[in-house]
């Protein structure tokens, strides 16, 4: 039942990423997720620096952090199946796999 996914092999070199967004309320904030989760984790400078797990938590945050704003908020707009101008009660929960060359993070939020 996700909404949204990410599987990318090579984030960065040797680096794997793969992500299961389920929308609750509508698939918007699943869908903002699955855009915004890489770009953000990539310029983390927790993940520049191999701390990982860190960066994994910081970035579930930042997603957050970015729906709080008021650009984040009417940016859902174009995730929306009908847009009606009338912003969103949705979330989503988010499983995610990073896959480095000697570990495996698996980092989860939601029910």
């Amino acid at each position: 039942m996700e909404d949204a996914e990410i599987n990318q092999l090579d984030i960065t070199p040797g680096i794997s990423l793969f992500a299961v967004f389920d929308g609750h309320g509508g698939p918007e904030v699943a869908k903002f997720c699955s855009d915004h989760f890489v770009p953000e984790l990539l310029s983390n400078p927790n993940f520049q620096n191999q701390q990982y797990k860190l960066a994994l938590e910081e970035n579930f945050l930042k997603m957050d952090q970015i729906l709080m704003t008021e650009e984040g908020l009417k940016s859902l707009e174009k995730y929306k199946v009908e847009q009606d101008g009338m912003g969103t009660m949705s979330g989503c929960t988010a499983n995610v796999v990073l896959i480095t060359p000697d570990k495996i993070y698996v980092a989860n939020a939601g029910d």
